[in-house]
């Protein structure tokens, strides 16, 4: 993906899945109210979700991982088959399938984590998860689950369940990993919980006297250690999280003043731009917003696409993260348009890896300096290379999606990251 040039989003083609055996509903609807996270240990893309089954609904309780060798979402095992999805099936203490150990579709919002000891991908909200089933009768009146932090392992590709309840947080609440504590942050309408994975407890917990709705992001930022919590509305507002590591109970949740020219969002997604280090996201009508944590400054730009007048649409939800190793962000767009997965450069191009054999010797765009924005959005004063012309067209097209794909394979080939 290292051809993609700056400020262009790449058409990746519509996401495609499959419903459980035996199920009905639509199975894009993994989508619904719901995120992904970059997996760093394997290089790959996880995102889990769904619920509210039905005729456009999923009950999908399987991992969607993106491969960045065939450029497309698989599933990451077989699903629980309707036949299965029985009242009888559930266990009620952590809200899963009994003969599969899965968990019940739900929404996971802004609260999907990945750790890093061990290397799992943390899903930390009940996400308006309920006894919903696909064949037998249904639940009884009264009927409740319990829901606990739970645990993927990408490489054995099972589910376990935690002790720690995710009810002490509501369930549209928002998480981020804390890289340098390897702590995670949650942060509710009223508090602040930092959850330890490594000891499956909690190593502190913080009142916050301020109102921060529901469904919003939180995002960590390594240019000045901070954590950045968007809060979507007529003109989205930042607040920053500094954590205290020696007293998790002193760390200061505080609205930034002054801060103008954020978009306008309902439910949208933002992710770390560790090229760049900016926050981008907020997909809207073809638009994408970048904030710069140093600058504390906005930027919207219109995305270029490839092929040349292909409409990006909106962002499906909280359908957003970044790939560091490629420097795009992926995400997905939402039903109206045609939930379609783009990669997107921002700006500037990551350095080649070893053998890369030409897609990103050295020809491409430069990194810009840090925190400009890219070519075209406006006059930031900034110097920046010229883009790498790319021609346009059906069969110019197929080759740029040709040589990104041999190039993502070739990637692919390299020794794997070590996991930690």
């Amino acid at each position: 993906m290292i051809a993609i040039p700056e400020n262009t989003a790449v058409d990746l083609g519509p996401y495609t899945c499959e419903n459980p055996e035996g199920a009905s509903g639509g199975c894009a609807a993994i989508t619904d109210y719901s995120g992904m996270v970059y997996d760093h240990h394997d290089h790959q893309m996880l995102m889990f979700g769904g619920g509210h089954a039905g005729a456009t609904g999923t009950l999908r309780s399987d991992v969607s991982a993106f491969d960045f060798a065939e450029l497309q979402w698989k599933s990451a095992y077989t699903p629980t088959s309707c036949a299965e999805m029985r009242f009888d099936n559930i266990d009620p203490s952590n809200a899963s399938w009994i003969s599969t150990g899965q968990p019940l579709a739900r929404h996971t919002y802004d609260m999907l984590v990945m750790g890093d000891d061990p290397p799992h991908l943390l899903m930390l909200t009940s996400g308006a998860v309920g006894p919903e089933t696909c064949s037998g009768p249904m639940a009884p009146p009264g009927f409740s689950l319990q829901t606990k932090v739970s645990a993927y392992d990408p490489v054995a590709r099972t589910w376990k369940y935690h002790s720690t309840s995710t009810g002490d947080w509501d369930s549209f609440s928002v998480a981020e990993l804390d890289p340098v504590s390897g702590m995670v942050a949650i942060l509710g309408s009223y508090g602040l919980w930092i959850y330890d994975p490594r000891k499956d407890a909690f190593a502190g917990s913080k009142f916050l006297p301020v109102e921060l709705g529901y469904a919003n992001n939180l995002v960590y930022s390594s240019v000045d250690d901070r954590m950045y919590y968007f809060m979507r509305g007529d003109s989205t507002r930042v607040f920053e999280l500094a954590l205290h590591r020696d007293d998790w109970g002193s760390s200061t949740l505080t609205e930034l003043t002054g801060v103008v020219g954020g978009p306008a969002t309902l439910e949208t997604g933002y992710a770390y731009d560790t090229l760049n280090h900016v926050i981008g996201g907020a997909v809207v009508d073809g638009r994408f917003s970048a904030f710069d944590p140093v600058k504390r400054t906005w930027t919207t730009v219109e995305m270029k696409t490839e092929p040349p007048g292909a409409k990006v649409g909106t962002l499906a939800f909280h359908e957003i993260a970044y790939d560091p190793v490629d420097g795009v962000f992926l995400f997905i767009t939402d039903y109206p348009s045609g939930f379609h997965v783009w990669a997107y450069r921002y700006a500037g191009t990551p350095p080649a890896p070893p053998g890369d054999g030409g897609l990103g010797d050295g020809g491409g765009v430069q990194a810009p300096p840090e925190g400009a924005p890219p070519e075209g959005a406006g006059d930031c004063g900034c110097r920046l290379a010229p883009p790498r012309e790319f021609a346009t067209g059906a069969v110019t097209w197929g080759l740029l999606i040709g040589a990104l794909t041999a190039r993502a394979r070739r990637r692919s080939s390299l020794p794997a990251p070590r996991r930690r």
